[in-house]
């Protein structure tokens, strides 16, 4: 018995209307991904996916980024710090200054972090200070109430023992109190 579907395809265009038209799909389908494959080769994978995230981020389309990668980094970066400082005004008073702009731009979710944190420790109902009893505010305490076991001299000697500035840490600690 002969395989009626076979003799179509063997007999040609007449047979089957709709062989040309599958023939013309496969080759577009192939004609687009020599041209998409073709361009992608040029184009790094790294920025790509960087600038997908960046527009993707500020609102805008990859190419839009991709045309100005620097500018839209920047205002990335701004728009970053603006919403990571958008609810702690202590933190974004100090990024007035320069010097401590320079050196915390890429830092404001964990300093954001830090200020909304002790805000919390202060603010607790019923408490003198916020329930830092003595010294409120300094940065002893503050590790005192979040890590259990972190007190009395033997802080005070790491710390000293460290060569971290004790003192600067303080007066911050206090400014962001006020």
């Amino acid at each position: 018995m002969p395989n009626e579907y076979l003799s179509l395809v063997q007999t040609g265009n007449a047979a089957n209307p709709y062989l040309d038209m599958m023939q013309a799909e496969r080759d577009g389908q192939e004609a687009r991904f020599r041209a998409s494959a073709t361009q992608a080769l040029g184009v790094d994978p790294d920025a790509a996916a960087r600038a997908r995230r960046v527009a993707g981020y500020l609102g805008t389309t990859p190419p839009t980024v991709q045309a100005l990668p620097v500018d839209a980094e920047r205002a990335a970066k701004l728009k970053a710090l603006s919403d990571n400082t958008a609810q702690t005004p202590t933190l974004r008073s100090r990024y007035t200054d320069a010097d401590f702009a320079a050196l915390a731009h890429d830092d404001s979710g964990p300093l954001s972090a830090i200020e909304s944190a002790v805000r919390w420790l202060v603010s607790a109902p019923g408490a003198a200070r916020g329930g830092l009893a003595g010294d409120a505010g300094t940065a002893g305490n503050v590790l005192r109430a979040a890590v259990p076991g972190f007190a009395g001299k033997a802080s005070g000697h790491w710390l000293h023992r460290s060569g971290l500035p004790i003192r600067p840490f303080r007066q911050w600690t206090m400014r962001l109190l006020r």
